[in-house]
């Protein structure tokens, strides 16, 4: 699903495909899907070779139609590395740090992930945030180093405003995000 077209062609691969790669993991998690899933096969080669054909026929405006022109950007930027240039990480970082910025979000460190662990609540010894006069109270995490651990320690609480219905929202693309 998400190979490099050069890994379908069976070509040596470096960097570049493994960027590739996770630009299609990104077009997966801004829409849901990629246009070669469901494709049906009598055996797996077969399979391959068609999710092979239709990578190679996708262009990358339809593939990203409905999103932010940095994410055909970024897998333009991939397909256009040669075997053994070294990618311009910073440069990529920034594309999508711009986007992040140009929709005004807020960068708390505090993670959808984590929310979720916190929003479990008493029943199983983790901490909710705790709205009240539509703020969110929520946990700052820090982790243990030493043990490696996935518990989460709470240093202390910062506060986010939750969204009021009318609200304007955020779009990237035709998504929604609350601001």
């Amino acid at each position: 699903r998400y190979a490099s077209i050069n890994s379908h062609l069976g070509k040596e691969q470096s960097r570049r495909d493994d960027l590739e790669a996770l630009g299609y993991v990104l077009v997966y998690l801004y829409e849901g899907r990629l246009p070669w899933q469901g494709l049906k096969a009598a055996a797996k080669s077969a399979k391959y070779e068609k999710i092979c054909e239709r990578k190679l026929h996708t262009s990358l405006e339809s593939l990203c139609i409905n999103m932010p022109n940095e994410f055909s950007t970024y897998l333009k930027y991939c397909r256009n590395l040669e075997f053994t240039d070294e990618p311009n990480y910073h440069y990529l970082l920034e594309l999508f740090d711009d986007l992040f910025i140009r929709h005004t979000f807020v960068r708390d460190y505090v993670y959808d992930w984590n929310l979720i662990r916190f929003r479990r609540g008493s029943t199983n010894n983790r901490i909710s945030p705790i709205l009240k006069n539509d703020v969110i109270e929520r946990p700052i995490i820090l982790t243990n180093k030493r043990s490696k651990s996935l518990t989460p320690v709470v240093a202390a609480t910062t506060t986010t405003t939750t969204r009021h219905l009318n609200q304007p929202q955020q779009f990237i693309g035709d998504k929604a995000f609350c601001s």
